[in-house]
């Protein structure tokens, strides 16, 4: 009971229950963006909007979503925020556990006939945390048919036993969106427009065909194989949205300010089911760092795309600060260095280390 009041007055922060005590963020920033510009215009294309209090403070968009057409990144720019989709999920998840169709105990065998002996006992909780034992093998990618996901991901081998250990893979949403499939009688797709992309506004956010065919969409480093861009459970549940920063924000601000889900719901999806070496908070689709080198306990989502697009949403918690971060710069030398961080890193930086 103790952690859960802890968290909720976290949380609190973000509608404004409490006062604030973390470092003011200054009202000019006129010189971040200047730095922004000099460090990565002529690199890659990114959007980057920053909100303190709840409320926006500074938005920029930098360099070019096509630099063979010369079209420079804009408002409605969109970018793939890969893994961040599994954010959503875990939301989306969380409503259906609050209408009473599904509960964090519900085992596979609960929705599917035939599951393996191995894998029937696998939770949704399990899935939620990636404790589930299933690797990361990209088994769904180019898969069209629902259906076939299922079989190819319940054929998987396991790395551990359910429950004993940690292992981040794209099975893992793959799964609960075909659970959600399963328990709503719609499509995912269809499921989370309905239940969370149209509830808060996010009007420019589209699905992974839809995404792969826009014109606003930024190009990537690696052209991507028609057959890939066509229906993919590779790309469903655990990665293929495509969004804006404006977007993104609208969706933090849903489920922190309980428009989603309820407060119960949130502080759930946000504790500490597994932490890692580096002291990584593991969480239901969210991640926590109990401290961070700007002085404040971090609430975050991330995902990356080797082809060329990433995203980022950093909730720093005690300051009231949220920093967002799209863009198409692909891996920078190597697959942890990627745009998304290093301009979060870099307005981080900006806003507290000087």
């Amino acid at each position: 009971m103790k952690k859960l009041q802890v968290i909720y007055f976290l949380l609190a922060y973000w509608v404004g229950i409490f006062a604030v005590y973390g470092q003011t963020v200054p009202k000019n920033f006129k010189s971040l963006d200047r730095l922004l510009s000099q460090k990565f215009d002529a690199q890659f294309g990114y959007s980057v909007l920053v909100a303190h209090q709840g409320k926006v403070v500074f938005r920029k968009y930098g360099g070019y979503a096509h630099k063979r057409k010369k079209q420079k990144v804009n408002k409605n720019t969109l970018f793939n925020i890969a893994s961040i989709t599994k954010s959503v999920t875990a939301v989306g998840i969380f409503k259906l556990i609050e209408q009473g169709k599904l509960h964090l105990s519900d085992p596979l065998s609960k929705f599917f006939i035939d599951v393996p002996s191995d894998k029937k006992a696998i939770t949704i909780a399990q899935l939620l945390a990636h404790r589930s034992g299933f690797k990361q093998n990209y088994v769904c990618d180019g898969v069209k048919d629902a259906k076939k996901a299922l079989k190819v991901i319940l054929k998987d081998k396991l790395k551990f036993s359910p429950g004993s250990g940690f292992s981040y893979s794209n099975q893992n949403y793959e799964m609960l969106a075909l659970i959600i499939e399963k328990a709503t009688g719609q499509t995912y797709e269809k499921y989370t427009d309905q239940a969370i992309l149209k509830p808060v506004g996010m009007t420019q956010t589209k699905f992974w065909e839809a995404g792969n065919e826009s014109a606003a969409t930024a190009s990537t480093n690696t052209r991507l194989s028609a057959r890939t861009k066509r229906k993919n459970w590779g790309f469903i549940g655990s990665g293929g949205l495509y969004t804006t920063a404006e977007d993104l924000w609208r969706f933090w601000q849903g489920v922190m300010g309980y428009k989603i889900v309820s407060r119960q719901s949130v502080s759930t999806m946000l504790d500490n089911y597994y932490k890692t070496s580096s002291e990584l908070e593991v969480g239901y689709g969210w991640f926590t760092n109990s401290t961070t080198d700007w002085h404040s306990k971090e609430v975050w989502t991330r995902g990356n795309e080797s082809w060329g697009h990433n995203a980022v949403v950093r909730g720093f918690v005690d300051k009231e600060v949220v920093i967002i971060v799209l863009s198409n710069s692909g891996e920078m030398g190597d697959r942890n260095q990627t745009g998304n961080r290093a301009v979060s890193k870099e307005v981080a930086d900006w806003l507290w280390s000087k």
